[in-house]
């Protein structure tokens, strides 16, 4: 058998990361190894070397494909910590995340919820740039999101950020993707609330301001009748004791009356019209509610530096 010139990578069609990260390294790759597509979607990625041993997984065959070829040295993590943690999520990629997305809907789920959670506060998986992390997540996870509805893509709204992030920074970089770019659309629906909810609350309202208005009318009549006979009284008392006597009693009664005795026809109409009014108000009345913050109407947009230039006109 006749030992290749260059190493031989071999590779599953369907093996997305793989695939994009040879797309992407385009003549580098092509320069430096020799590729040969499976037509099975069976068996591992591997790299035979030229002397003879072989490295396989897709997570392995993807560093191995950096360091042979000398492109994008950062994807590797510029620090020994980043480096580090790279490696372990090129891991978790073609590992426990590519098998919990091939299980059902709820597993599913919950493998875009536990990377929802890591990229809250972060861009990128590994540090504050791009690396091999990023590009392979965004091949394990292609299919898997493809599939999502919109309202599953507002659920997991740090993920459909990254994801569009990351595919279209890899369309840039070339023009032979394996994968399709998938329209995605940021924008959050309104918040409706429920029918129910508004005519259960308007129904309290109106039955809350019938009930005080029909019983404040009640109290008022009461007063009413009670000023009207108060009046007959005074008026047949003048009449039998005399001019004199009536008018003691007539100030005797309106004293009566300042002190709290029984409310005049005036006063009557008094209280009635302020409690009409207080009923009124009831109605018009509207139910506060409190708006919840939805972090998805945020429109973030992440610029990607591709080149640096120095300033002809600058001093130093």
């Amino acid at each position: 058998m006749t030992v290749p010139a260059k190493p031989l990578v071999k590779y599953s069609r369907t093996n997305v990361p793989v695939a994009v990260l040879l797309a992407v390294l385009g003549n580098a790759a092509d320069k430096h190894v020799n590729v040969e597509k499976r037509a099975s979607a069976a068996g591992e990625p591997e790299a035979i070397l030229p002397s003879g041993p072989s490295v396989s997984g897709s997570a392995t065959v993807a560093q191995y494909l950096l360091q042979v070829t000398g492109a994008f040295p950062e994807w590797l993590g510029v620090s020994d910590a980043d480096r580090a943690e790279v490696i372990q999520w090129t891991n978790v990629a073609s590992t426990s995340l590519a098998k919990d997305l091939a299980g059902d809907a709820a597993t599913v789920a919950a493998a875009f919820k536990s990377l929802d959670d890591h990229l809250a506060p972060r861009t990128f998986f590994v540090s504050n740039y791009l690396s091999l992390a990023d590009v392979l997540i965004y091949g394990t996870i292609y299919y898997a999101f493809a599939k999502l509805q919109r309202a599953e893509r507002l659920t997991f709204s740090n993920v459909t950020r990254f994801f569009d992030l990351i595919q279209n920074t890899l369309f840039e970089l070339s023009a032979e993707m394996p994968t399709k770019l998938i329209p995605i659309d940021l924008e959050a629906p309104p918040e409706e609330k429920p029918a129910d909810e508004k005519k259960d609350k308007k129904g309290a309202a109106a039955a809350a301001a019938n009930g005080g208005s029909s019983g404040k009318k009640g109290k008022g009549d009461k007063s009413a009748d009670a000023g009207k006979e108060k009046k007959a009284d005074g008026k047949a008392d003048g009449k039998a004791d005399g001019k004199a006597d009536g008018k003691a009693d007539a100030k005797s009664g309106g004293k009566e009356k300042k002190k709290g005795g029984a409310p005049t026809d005036q006063d009557a109409k008094g209280a009635e019209g302020k409690k009409k009014e207080k009923g009124g108000a009831a109605k018009e009345a509207a139910p506060a509610t409190e708006a919840k913050p939805d972090p998805s109407k945020l429109d973030l947009r992440v610029g990607y530096i591709t080149n640096v230039k120095r300033h002809p006109d600058a001093a130093n």
